[in-house]
């Protein structure tokens, strides 16, 4: 027994050394959007023993609970094991799609005062995430630490095939508590007798604290960079994860983010080349806001990962899971991320429908495990066949997402459509056209945001009508900018950069104008509708994406509506 047992531990390191030391690996970041447990009480315990453990002046003015409330038991059903269960099961299909990269790191996983146990979520019978994770090959499965004077809501997280090691996070408390300041994690794994550092980063959301702390942390960072550099000046290293920036802006200046990736092949240099510039601008993009393409996530390398020892970047391997049309489950029918949906209701009650996956796109960079070498053999960096010289740090390029617009002749009627064969239809167009001879569809309204919907029917399997409720979404809806998808507005004016116009007072010729102000809330009959059949908000719903007659047609609104969002 003891032999057998030696003889399957033996071939499990020989195959993780053949693994770590033979063949390219490859590096992705993803942030789940709140992949929280399945235990409903751990994260407001470990909260009130930390509170409990201050004076009492000085827990006096920090929050009851730092639970979401689309999370907490009293509120949401996310503790539902079929939930549960989907949720877990979307993220395995997210590292499918992503090739099961060998070393991930994740984004905004339940925390729980640093007693999540989130990998412990139920997959399948008797099977956890940890279980199917590790008959993937995740063998190594790391929780981010913070700090227990500083609990957080979420955290972050390494799983990896190949061995790594936990090393002091980056401490980032600045003295006063902030449920979303995030310690920074760090791993350190060996490639031959090389160090590869790799940082997972979570920066504050640009609503939950601004530049100030961004910098801050990034200057943290920084400075924990130069004394492992001081260490081992041939230390490799990787910056990843959400910095809730673009590669423009003032923090990833701050950690060094370039797109000259020449500097990365001459003398030693402290800056880091920012994967995104592998890319033309236009596919630089891993989530949406504001109805723009954007990249909140990075992944960024060391001068070092260019020499001939260890790691070496394959050039122009970095890509963004979900832009090829194999990985199209990942964007919705407005081409952005098809994000993990939850209804809001206006009693502060939410409900998970089970469906959608992330606001964010995965990213995967490729690395070839160089043979140990001589030190006469190895030195010099490598010569590189594409590098790209951008550098330009004030790029402010608007790009919106890439959406097929619905023709009335080639859509389905919804008459057309069977009870049980809804979700056979997601993603196609649909028309909803009532006769001049029947009254028109009421809009009506439902959730937190008073959206707007109609009711129609559908055929069951008996031959029976039965109502089905749809929403009325306007395309790309949180666009405060003119309608792109309008032939009537130009590209030009579609672009207008920050001004009068903003993501509070949206321009009149803007979808999120028209969304909030005439198809959201009561009032008003619906005659004509073209779209294409989406969850929105996790309700099923129509896109449409103009106002004019050959998408949408309403009739008898309120003078409320009629003033609203007025096109001359």
């Amino acid at each position: 027994m003891f032999l057998k047992k030696f003889g399957t531990i033996f071939t499990m390191v020989l195959h993780i050394n053949t693994l770590a030391y033979s063949k390219n690996i490859s590096v992705a970041s993803y942030n789940v959007e709140n992949l929280w447990d399945g235990v409903a009480s751990n994260t407001d315990d470990n909260w009130q023993n930390f509170l409990e453990s201050l004076e009492e002046k000085k827990n006096m003015f920090l929050p009851k609970t730092i639970q979401y409330d689309d999370y907490s038991q009293a509120r949401s059903n996310w503790y539902d094991p079929s939930i549960l269960k989907s949720k877990v099961v979307n993220f395995i299909e997210v590292l499918r799609l992503s090739g099961y990269p060998t070393i991930v790191g994740l984004q905004e996983l339940e925390s729980s005062g640093n007693h999540s146990l989130v990998f412990d979520l139920p997959f399948d019978g008797h099977r956890s995430l940890r279980d199917r994770l590790k008959e993937l090959g995740y063998h190594y499965i790391l929780l981010g630490k913070q700090e227990k004077q500083n609990p957080t809501s979420v955290t972050t997280a390494f799983i990896s095939k190949i061995p790594m090691q936990a090393q002091q996070s980056v401490l980032v408390n600045q003295g006063k508590f902030s449920a979303s300041d995030r310690d920074v994690q760090v791993v350190k794994v060996k490639i031959h007798a090389q160090d590869l550092l790799i940082f997972n980063v979570h920066l504050k959301s640009k609503s939950g604290g601004g530049e100030r702390h961004r910098l801050a942390t990034a200057q943290l960072i920084k400075e924990r960079i130069k004394k492992e550099k001081k260490l081992h000046p041939y230390v490799e290293i990787i910056l990843l994860g959400d910095f809730n920036a673009s590669y423009e802006e003032k923090p990833m200046k701050a950690l060094g983010s370039t797109g000259d990736e020449t500097l990365m092949t001459q003398e030693a240099t402290n800056q880091f080349y920012n994967l995104w510039y592998e890319l033309e601008k236009e596919q630089r993009w891993e989530s949406v806001f504001n109805g723009v393409k954007g990249r909140l996530s990075h992944i960024l390398i060391s001068d070092t990962l260019y020499n001939k020892q260890g790691l070496q970047y394959l050039e122009e391997s970095f890509h963004v899971v979900g832009h090829h049309k194999s990985q199209k489950a990942l964007i919705n029918s407005q081409g952005t991320p098809y994000r993990w949906q939850i209804q809001k209701h206006w009693n502060r009650k939410v409900k998970h429908i089970g469906r959608g996956y992330s606001d964010h796109l995965p990213i995967v960079a490729h690395f070839k495990v160089l043979p140990p070498e001589s030190k006469e053999t190895s030195k010099g960096k490598i010569d590189l066949q594409h590098p790209s010289k951008e550098d330009d740090h004030s790029d402010q390029d608007i790009f919106f997402p890439e959406v097929d617009l619905c023709k009335e002749e080639e859509s389905v009627s919804y008459e057309d459509i069977a009870c049980s064969k809804v979700d056979a239809y997601l993603s196609r167009c649909v028309k909803v056209i009532i006769p001049e001879s029947e009254t028109g569809l009421e809009l009506q309204q439902w959730g937190k945001y008073r959206e707007g919907y109609v009711q129609l029917s559908c055929r069951t399997e008996k031959g029976e009508q039965q109502n089905l409720n749809v929403g009325l979404v306007m395309l790309s809806p949180f666009n405060w900018r003119p309608n792109i998808y309008d032939p009537r507005v130009g590209e030009k004016e579609a672009k207008i950069k920050r001004g009068v116009y903003h993501a509070r007072k949206a321009h009149p010729k803007s979808n999120q104008c028209f969304h909030r102000s005439v198809l959201s809330n009561r009032g008003g009959k619906l005659r004509k509708a073209v779209g294409r059949l989406e969850y929105f908000n996790g309700r099923l719903s129509l896109i449409i994406a103009s106002r004019e007659e050959t998408h949408l047609k309403l009739e008898s609104l309120p003078s409320s509506k009629r003033e609203a969002c007025p096109w001359h």
